[in-house]
């Protein structure tokens, strides 16, 4: 669930962001098509404030396995190229990527530790002359992200602060999230930006964001509607210096798992009224092919923009490659939980059955948003009924698609 719900809002911000570069009512102009601005605040309710700014559009593309991605604008009656994205992969991560508009190159040089991204290098490439700009540097607690932090060339060799972020968690879920900018004339970080979210179980439902000017007042709310685990609808509300007022409302419409329609309407004279309309093509089961956003101009739907995703068929991820899934758990004996492990050949969905040796099913966790590699979750000994289980043998199995494993393991009391 959580890794549709990060779709969902990667691809919306993706677009918000890469239109504010076009709307003259913004006012903000944006040195990178995803950055995170007031600009590409002013478009959509939500912005992506829940991952920086290249963490997320790199987790996006990985998401995709992705090793291109062309946008185009809609001049007349054609499509024409605005620019080109490559990706260069080790494994599932993004070791390198680049961004080409006519005569001038961006790119990006990450790099990992333990399978994690700790930092990602900014260049620009303007007509063969390369420069250093940016620098995001991405901390962790375990392997969950706690914040990030960026600089800014000086142009002399050295870095200046720029930005950092801040998240706090209860359990797996971001409940907050903390903006700052740095002061070159107090020499200190300020207060910018900070979100509160709010869950139903692992389910984003609110989240409210606060600006700050001297103290915090309220700036946005979204709301978070789920037809089971799928995200269908976002409600989206400004401030008004009393109230909330409508915003945005955005409604997802699913084949399955894959989010095939997004619409987009706009809260104008008492009355929702349609802005924009996203179409996506899938790519086999997960990924996209293309995607087309289109612009209400009053009567009709009008195309604005095409984004279509490139892969590498030689090594099509589309199909479940037949694989040992490395299943185990630890501890084994284990009082009163234990860890169940697997390796994830490809993203996508997996299911974990637990059942005592009569053959009954105990417990069950599935979800349709694992990532390629290591995962895992934890059994804390009791039922679907939260009924603490006896000691005693237990099978747990595991199901993708046609694969499965299936081992023992044993609680003690």
């Amino acid at each position: 669930m959580k890794k549709t719900i990060a779709l969902i809002l990667g691809i919306i911000f993706l677009f918000s962001s890469i239109y504010a570069q076009n709307y003259q009512e913004m006012h903000i102009a944006q040195p990178y098509p995803w950055q995170h601005t007031e600009g590409a605040r002013d478009i959509y309710g939500f912005n992506i404030a829940f991952l920086p700014y290249y963490f997320g559009f790199f987790m996006m593309m990985a998401y995709f396995t992705a090793v291109g991605m062309d946008t185009y604008g809609w001049v007349t009656r054609d499509w024409e190229t605005i620019s080109e994205w490559e990706f260069t992969y080790d494994g599932e991560n993004i070791v390198e990527a680049s961004w080409t508009l006519d005569y001038f190159t961006q790119y990006y040089i990450n790099d990992y530790q333990d399978g994690k991204l700790v930092s990602t290098l900014v260049q620009n490439d303007l007509l063969g002359y390369m420069m250093d700009v940016e620098l995001y540097e991405y901390y962790y607690s375990g392997d969950m992200l706690t914040g990030w932090q960026s600089q800014m060339t000086d142009y002399m060799g050295g870095w200046l602060y720029d930005e950092k972020g801040t998240y706090t968690y209860t359990g797996d879920n971001m409940t907050e999230y903390l903006v700052q900018n740095w002061n070159d004339l107090s020499q200190s970080w300020e207060n910018d930006e900070y979100y509160t979210c709010t869950y139903s179980g692992d389910h984003l439902i609110e989240h409210i964001l606060q600006l700050w000017s001297g103290s915090w007042y309220y700036y946005e709310k979204s709301e978070y509607i789920y037809v089971g685990d799928h995200n269908t609808e976002i409600l989206s509300y400004e401030w008004d210096g009393a109230n909330w007022e409508y915003y945005f409302h955005e409604t997802m419409y699913y084949d399955n798992d894959f989010v095939v329609n997004i619409l987009i309407e706009e809260w104008t004279g008492g009355n929702w009224v349609n802005f924009e309309y996203i179409t996506n093509t899938p790519y086999g089961d997960y990924a996209i092919d293309e995607s087309i956003i289109q612009e209400w101009d009053g009567i009709q739907w009008k195309n604005i923009m095409k984004l279509d995703y490139l892969y590498d068929t030689a090594n099509d991820d589309n199909q479940l490659p037949l694989t040992d899934l490395q299943l185990r758990n630890f501890p084994n004996p284990f009082n009163p939980s234990t860890n169940i492990q697997w390796q994830q050949p490809l993203v996508g969905s997996a299911r974990i059955e637990i059942f005592n040796l009569k053959g009954e099913l105990i417990n069950t966790f599935s979800g349709n948003e694992f990532p390629c590699g290591e995962n895992s979750i934890t059994w804390d000994g009791k039922d679907m009924q939260h009924n603490q289980q006896p000691s005693g043998t237990y099978l747990y199995r595991i199901s993708m698609g046609d694969v499965t494993q299936t081992k023992k393991m044993v609680m003690l009391k």
